[in-house]
C-alpha cells in the first residue's frame, strides 16, 4: 500500500557505524575422488568439435557421446575427457559409429583448451583422416567381460569409458570398452598411455567406483536410467514416461555399502527429447550381487494434474518461511522450468554424506539421521531470485548453513523494485531450523542495501507497507527496539495486507515496554 512521501532515510544510513560482516564463503568441502558423467544422446555440445583438427565430410558428423570431468594426471586441476564419435548424419541414440576419439581438455566451461587428442578404432568405411597424438590398441577383453560387452547397448559399433584407478598409483585410469575391444590408458612418465598389456584388470577391480560418482543423462532413451524405472509404477500411464535425469553413487548412510541415488521426472509425451513435468521422484537404492533394492523413495514435486500413483514414503513440498504474505500457485501447472540436480555433501558434519536437492522453486535437503533417511530441510524460493541458493559454513564449525533467498512482490505500483528477502537455516543436530536472528543481527551490509532501496522508492512513489515491514523486521532481529517499533507500528495502522499486519502486531508484543 502506498502512502504520501515521508522523510527519507539517507541521512540515517550515512551516520550508521559499520561492524563488519564476515561469511565464510569457502569452497565446500569435496571428497577427492569424486567423478562426473554426462551422457548425451540429443543435446550434445558441440564446442569441443572445434578442437579437432579436421572437419568432417560431407556426409558425417561428430557426435559428443560421454563427457567425464575428474583429475587424471599428477597436476591439482581437473580434466575433462570427452568420447566424440565420428557417424552419419542420421540422429538416432546409437548410429553407425565409424571413428572414436578421446580428447582431453582443461575444465573451462567456455572456452576449453585441448590438452591430447587420442583415437580408439576407424572402422575404415570412410575416407576421414582425423590426426591424433596416437592411436589406442585396443585389446581382447578378458573372458569375464566378452558377454558383457556383446549385450551392450552400443552393440555392434560403439563405445564407453570409465574413470577409475585400475594401476594402484592414486590417479584415475582411463577404462575402454568397446565392440571392437578394451584399452586401459593411463598417465605415466608425464603423458597419457595404454597401459593394457601390463596390468591385470579383474571384474572385482573393475567394480570399484570412486568415492563419489555422479551421471546425467540429456534423453530417457538411455538404457541404464531406465533401470530404476521399475521402482516407479510401472508402466507409467498413457500419456506420460519417466525420465532419468541424474545418477550417483557413494556412500550415504551408515553402512558400509554404497548406495545408487536416481532423480527420475514422469512428463508428458511418448518418451522424448523433453515433455512438461508432472512428478519427481529421488530414489535410493542399495546393490545386492548386481540386483538394486530399494531403500527409499521420496517424492520431490507434483503438479496434480495427472492420475499417477507412484507410492513414495515421504513426499516433500517446498515450503515458504513466514513474513512472506506474497499469494503463489503451483498445483494444477507443470513445472515449467524443467530443470532439477542434486549434489553429495556433508552439510551436517557427521561424516556422511547428505543429499542437497535443488531447483528452480527452491531446495531439499535429506539426510540420513536416527537409522532412516529424513526430509532435514526444505524451502522455496522465489525464480526471480537474485541470489542463489546455497550452503556456507558462516561460523567455521564444520556444519554447513543454508540461506534460501525470496523476492517480496511490491503492491500497487508496476516496475518497483522486488526487494530480496534472505532465509538463513542452521543445524540444530537433528534438522536444520530458521534462524534469521543470526543472520540479520550484524549484517549491515543488507540493511543498507534494503534502506537505499527503501529510499529510492519513497522518493519516486511513496511509502509502501512491504519496506515498512521488512525494515521494522531487519531491526528487531537486530535488537534495536525504538526503530523496530517505528516501522511496525506504521504497518499496523496504515497496511492493507492483513498478513502483516497480524505479523506486526505479533512482533510488537515481544518488544520491551516503551
Amino acid at each position: 500500500m502506498k502512502r504520501p512521501l515521508q522523510n527519507t532515510l539517507v541521512g540515517f544510513v550515512i551516520s550508521l557505524i559499520l561492524s563488519p560482516l564476515v561469511v565464510s564463503a569457502d569452497p565446500p568441502k569435496t571428497t577427492t575422488s569424486e567423478v562426473k558423467y554426462y551422457h548425451y544422446y540429443y543435446s550434445a555440445p558441440v564446442g569441443y568439435h572445434r578442437l579437432l583438427p579436421s572437419l568432417a565430410s560431407k556426409e558425417l558428423e561428430y557426435h559428443t557421446r560421454l563427457v567425464a570431468e575428474a583429475n587424471i594426471n599428477d597436476t591439482p586441476e581437473k580434466e575433462k575427457v570427452v568420447l566424440i564419435v565420428v557417424d552419419t548424419k542420421r540422429h538416432t541414440p546409437y548410429g553407425e559409429w565409424l571413428q572414436a576419439f578421446l580428447l582431453i581438455t582443461d575444465s573451462d566451461i567456455n572456452n576449453p583448451k585441448k590438452k591430447d587428442l587420442l583415437k580408439l578404432f576407424d572402422s575404415d568405411a570412410y575416407d576421414l583422416e582425423v590426426p591424433a597424438r596416437i592411436s589406442i590398441e585396443l585389446h581382447e577383453p578378458p573372458f569375464v567381460f566378452k558377454e558383457r560387452l556383446n549385450d551392450a547397448p552400443w552393440k555392434p559399433h560403439g563405445v564407453s569409458f570409465r574413470l577409475i584407478d585400475l594401476t594402484g598409483d592414486g590417479i584415475l585410469d582411463i577404462w575402454v570398452e568397446a565392440a571392437y575391444g578394451v584399452a586401459l590408458i593411463s598417465f605415466q612418465n608425464g603423458e597419457l598411455k595404454e597401459v593394457f598389456s601390463n596390468y591385470t584388470v579383474t571384474k572385482e577391480k573393475l567394480a570399484e567406483t570412486s568415492d563419489i560418482e555422479y551421471h546425467s543423462y540429456d534423453a530417457p532413451v538411455e538404457p541404464q536410467g531406465r533401470l530404476y524405472h521399475r521402482f516407479l509404477s510401472a508402466p507409467a500411464p498413457k500419456g506420460l514416461y519417466y525420465d532419468t535425469r541424474m545418477v550417483a553413487t557413494a556412500n550415504v548412510d551408515d553402512t558400509p555399502e554404497k548406495e545408487t541415488i536416481a532423480l527420475m521426472i514422469a512428463e508428458t509425451g511418448s518418451g522424448g527429447p523433453h515433455g512438461e513435468w508432472v512428478q519427481a521422484f529421488l530414489l535410493i537404492a542399495e546393490n545386492e550381487v548386481d540386483v538394486l533394492r530399494k531403500k527409499d523413495l521420496f517424492k520431490l514435486f507434483d503438479t496434480g494434474t495427472h492420475d499417477l500413483d507412484v507410492p513414495a514414503r515421504v513426499s516433500i513440498d517446498a515450503q515458504r518461511t513466514p513474513f512472506i504474505f506474497r499469494e503463489w500457485t503451483r498445483i494444477g501447472s507443470p513445472w515449467s522450468f524443467g530443470w532439477v540436480r542434486f549434489k553429495l555433501v556433508d552439510l551436517t558434519g557427521d561424516g556422511i554424506l547428505d543429499i542437497w536437492v535443488e531447483h528452480a522453486m527452491g531446495v531439499a535437503v535429506i539426510s540420513f539421521q536416527n537409522g532412516e533417511f529424513k526430509e532435514v530441510c526444505s524451502g522455496y524460493s522465489s525464480t526471480r531470485r537474485k541470489s542463489p541458493i546455497e550452503y556456507i559454513d558462516i561460523d567455521n564449525d564444520g556444519i554447513y548453513e543454508i540461506k534460501i533467498p525470496d523476492r517480496i512482490a511490491m503492491s500497487g505500483v508496476a516496475g518497483a523494485d522486488y526487494p530480496e528477502w534472505l532465509n538463513f537455516y542452521e543445524w540444530d543436530g537433528n534438522t536444520y531450523r530458521l534462524n534469521n536472528e543470526k543472520f540479520y543481527a550484524k549484517n549491515d551490509k543488507y540493511l543498507i542495501r534494503l534502506l537505499n532501496t527503501y529510499n529510492f522508492v519513497l522518493i519516486r512513489y511513496g511509502r509502501f507497507e512491504e519496506y515498512s515491514f521488512y525494515i521494522g523486521l531487519v531491526f528487531y532481529y537486530r535488537g534495536n527496539a525504538a526503530m523496530a517499533y517505528k516501522y511496525l507500528q506504521w504497518v499496523v495502522e496504515h497496511a492493507e495486507n492483513d498478513g502483516y499486519i497480524q505479523a506486526a502486531k505479533s512482533l510488537l508484543k515481544k518488544l520491551p515496554p516503551r
